[in-house]
């Protein structure tokens, strides 16, 4: 996780959840971000625990899989329904995390944020309160 200009009390921070590598060094069977973890995706876990987190906004960067059935089931299981959730698709993922986080920044600015605090949608045993 990572805070960019973060000022307590005088802003409200959007989320930014990178979720668009191939995720080729997992050895799984399946996409890293679609493996099952206690009966949820381990993208829906890192969705999940940034809803709780109550962000006004998140923009959700994805890429080299279709993700959006996993957004719908986390969205729809979450009782947080103040949240902007974004989808954003980098065309470009595979140039690296780099130019997810360039599609997540000008997305942010379109929509007026003036600080950004960003998750890696594989990390999600970082629970709602690493955000604060």
């Amino acid at each position: 996780m990572v805070v960019v200009a973060a000022q307590k009390n005088k802003t409200t921070a959007t989320a930014v959840l990178l979720s668009a590598g191939s995720g080729t060094r997992f050895s799984g069977s399946s996409h890293k971000l679609l493996t099952q973890i206690f009966g949820k995706s381990v993208f829906a876990w890192s969705l999940q625990n940034l809803l709780e987190a109550e962000f006004q906004q998140i923009i959700v960067v994805t890429g080299a899989i279709d993700l959006s059935d996993e957004i719908n089931k986390a969205s729809a299981n979450c009782s947080n329904n103040q949240t902007n959730l974004c989808v954003v698709e980098n065309k470009n993922w595979h140039d690296g995390m780099a130019s997810s986080l360039q599609c997540a920044l000008a997305e942010a600015q379109r929509l007026g944020a003036n600080s950004v605090v960003v998750g890696l949608a594989d990390q999600f045993g970082d629970t709602s309160d690493v955000f604060f």
